[in-house]
């Protein structure tokens, strides 16, 4: 979402693949207010 190299994320997250990234970032996509994604407790 952030431009972010999408290695980190995984590793970062402890996913074992990249499609739960993949997964996620999908699942994010959907969101209805994309101007709160990433702030924790809106």
């Amino acid at each position: 979402m952030r431009g972010d190299d999408a290695n980190r994320v995984q590793r970062a997250c402890w996913w074992k693949t990249a499609a739960m990234l993949d997964r996620y970032s999908n699942e994010a996509e959907t969101f209805e207010d994309v101007s709160t994604f990433g702030v924790p407790f809106p």
